[in-house]
């Protein structure tokens, strides 16, 4: 009988243990008790470089963690994050199996940032990018600027080498650049444009080699967009296309069932609206663009050889229509004050 009550008594302290076992697994994968967002559970370490816009990759010293971003994530004290950077997570339970994560913070110093005096770059990531400095490889050269708590990277939140980036920047009272938002065209839909009190998508892509004058082809992340350009497309800050230009494209549904494009923008530098002294004779002359041709500077191919045009704020395009290589123009041309010719008028054919 002895024997009888010491095996009832072990399989019942096993059931005990089974059970609290059982519960205890329970409560970490959140069945019971699932850690809220404001329970204060802080991890720290570095940001590895596997890391993404939605899942946080963080080297620990217990081991690599992976923390979801949701659209509740807080990023107010750390507006990017870089591989090697150190930061603070505070992390809840999701419910999906991941750890997300309630706020992300990075302790950085803060200068007067002057929002009336700004401008917008376009660039790749370069080497010596970091959580408080953004090197930027733009058509102009190398650009160091600061990234402080008021940087908005909701649009680009993972800083990669080589990831081409547009950046609205304002002048510091530490005599750099800073950064005010950021967006990347990884994300196919750059920004909303209102145009004649109507909200459109901008597109973001690169111009592909089936682009013409009708057609614009471009290539995003989300594959090639095949837009029309019509009588009504503003290409005021984009008259010049060609293979690998990245572009601005805010579009809508046509009622031919293709997307058109309302307004056209270069996104590969900037457009020349310098104010330049004109004079001399006003010539006229004729011939095809070249392939180094760039929307500020037509390459012009003559019988006489490569003629180099300006193109500027005061140039008039005609017939509303994007040139591309090979294209036949008749261009009015007068000498600058920079040493150019510059275009007063550019018409095709």
């Amino acid at each position: 009988m002895k024997n009888v009550a010491t095996k009832k008594g072990l399989k019942t302290y096993a059931v005990v243990m089974l059970l609290a076992c059982m519960a205890a697994i329970l409560v970490i994968m959140g069945g019971f008790s699932p850690i809220k967002a404001n329970a204060g559970t802080l991890v720290a370490g570095t940001v590895n470089s596997k890391s993404t816009e939605t899942l946080l990759y963080l080297d620990t010293t217990g081991g690599q963690m992976q923390i979801k971003f949701d659209d509740k994530t807080d990023f107010t004290k750390c507006p990017v994050l870089v591989s090697g950077s150190a930061v603070t997570v505070d992390v809840y339970n999701g419910g999906d199996g991941y750890l997300h994560a309630a706020s992300v913070s990075l302790s950085k110093s803060i200068a007067t940032v002057d929002r009336n005096k700004t401008t917008t770059v376009t660039g790749k990531i370069a080497d010596g990018t970091t959580d408080s400095v953004l090197k930027l490889s733009t058509t102009g050269g190398m650009m160091t600027l600061k990234i402080d708590d008021t940087s908005d990277f909701s649009k680009c939140r993972i800083l990669k080498k080589d990831k081409e980036i547009t950046v609205l920047l304002g002048y510091g009272s530490d005599a750099y650049w800073h950064v005010l938002t950021a967006s990347s065209a990884e994300t196919g839909v750059q920004t909303v444009n209102t145009i004649n009190g109507v909200n459109m998508p901008v597109v973001t892509g690169t111009v592909n080699g089936s682009s013409n004058a009708e057609y614009l082809n471009i290539d995003t992340t989300a594959g090639t967009m095949i837009l029309r350009l019509d009588s009504s497309t503003d290409i005021s800050e984009c008259g010049y296309i060609y293979k690998g230009q990245t572009v601005y494209a805010t579009i809508y549904l046509g009622t031919d069932s293709y997307l058109h494009v309302a307004k056209l923008a270069n996104g590969s530098g900037t457009k020349d609206t310098t104010s330049y002294t004109l004079g001399g004779q006003v010539l006229t002359v004729q011939g095809k663009t070249t392939s180094d041709s760039t929307p500020n500077m037509i390459q012009l191919s003559t019988p006489q050889g490569t003629m180099k045009i300006k193109i500027d704020g005061s140039t008039k395009m005609t017939n509303n229509k994007v040139i591309t290589v090979d294209t036949f123009l008749t261009i009015d041309v007068q000498g600058g004050s920079d040493g150019y010719l510059h275009a007063l008028k550019v018409t095709r054919g």
